[in-house]
């Protein structure tokens, strides 16, 4: 259902090292959205219920994104953005669960277009934390 160019973009954060309360902030996002995005990179998303599933993943991601203690209010604000990626995704992969065949196309693309803004976030998440 999903070509190459669909494949879940992982956008694996580097767990920084080092002390401190901005790096241990970091590292508590990059390890909850990792977690996510590893699940959803496992389903081969080639029927419904593989993006109804991936949706579901998504949803609690991002869920358990925003759960986190965040002090740091730059972060908290990527962090935000972020989770909200996640939730406006599983949006679009519970649509293309419900897709037919004339508006599957539309539907995965809109879902590459979500991961590539996602994309975005991450380096400037990546970028902040590094500093």
């Amino acid at each position: 259902m999903l070509n190459a160019k669909a494949a879940l973009w992982v956008g694996l954060f580097v767990l920084l090292s080092g002390c401190g309360k901005k790096t241990e902030q970091c590292n508590k996002v990059a390890v909850a959205s990792n977690a996510g995005i590893e699940s959803v990179k496992k389903l081969k998303l080639e029927k419904p219920a593989d993006f109804e599933e991936g949706a579901k993943i998504l949803e609690k991601t991002s869920s358990d994104m925003k759960a986190l203690a965040i002090a740091d209010v730059r972060l908290k604000a990527l962090r935000d953005a972020y989770a909200d990626a996640f939730a406006a995704r599983a949006i679009l992969m519970h649509q293309v669960a419900k897709a037919t065949d004339d508006t599957i196309d539309k539907g995965v693309n809109d879902v590459n277009v979500a991961i590539a803004s996602e994309g975005k976030l991450v380096e400037q998440m990546t970028a902040y934390c590094k500093d």
